[in-house]
């Protein structure tokens, strides 16, 4: 660009003052000679001003093209999180297997992008406290993921008794009065495990029979696909 402008800006001015100087016998072109000559002065110096601006605003242009291009994987993710995110809400609320699930209160936890993750964490809170991670092979949550089965895992009274030796104090707090967890893998189309959704209980006997155990399951199947988009 600023070698086309010093062309463009530059080309006219020779051509007027090798032509303003061609007259062999110093007539009328001898005269303005020097004249042009100052004006082909003047003509370069705007001529190259004017490719100075050219370059910059082109060396500009294309910096703002490689930050844009650099930052593209970066937005392209976060509007994939966010449609993600949208899906899955929805896919809770209003999805024909979460209905028959809705009193139990599902909850999906995903695992670190790892290839030996360590723990789980919930996937639609906004702001995870410390007791809200779940270690692998800790909690119904950690050991779902651990025993990595195909179906859901039920965990009652006594297991739960069981497994809240593991806790932390503030687990504790939050989670001694949770009576049933049922809890599933979920998985993307490889089969590799991706996270666990749960459902459970305070209540003092909850009924949790075969219809609501594969509703858990397709609705894992369903969340795998969309999680999947997130890896």
């Amino acid at each position: 660009m600023f070698a086309a402008t010093i062309y463009l800006a530059g080309l006219p001015t020779v051509y007027t003052v090798l032509a303003a100087g061609s007259d062999p016998n110093g007539g009328v072109a001898a005269a303005w000679r020097k004249p042009a000559f100052q004006l082909f002065a003047v003509w370069s110096v705007c001529a190259l001003v004017l490719g100075g601006v050219a370059f910059l605003k082109d060396s500009q242009l294309q910096s703002l093209l490689a930050v844009v291009r650099s930052r593209a994987p970066t937005l392209v993710g976060n509007r994939r999180r966010e449609a993600v995110v949208r899906a899955i809400t929805l896919l809770l609320d209003n999805g024909r297997e979460a209905q028959l699930l809705q009193r139990f209160s599902p909850r999906v936890f995903i695992a670190a992008p790892s290839e030996h993750p360590t723990e789980l964490v919930p996937f639609l809170s906004a702001d995870i406290r410390p007791w809200q991670h779940w270690p692998v092979g800790v909690g119904a949550i950690g050991v779902t993921f651990e025993a990595n089965n195909d179906d859901p895992l039920v965990f009652r009274r006594q297991e739960l008794a069981k497994l809240n030796r593991s806790l932390t104090g503030e687990q504790l707090e939050h989670y001694n009065k949770v009576t049933m967890v049922a809890a599933i893998v979920i998985r993307d189309e490889g089969n590799q495990p991706l996270g666990v959704l749960s459902v459970s209980s305070e209540e003092h006997a909850p009924r949790f029979g075969k219809s609501r155990l594969q509703a858990l399951k397709l609705l894992a199947s369903g969340l795998g696909v969309f999680l999947e988009l997130m890896v």
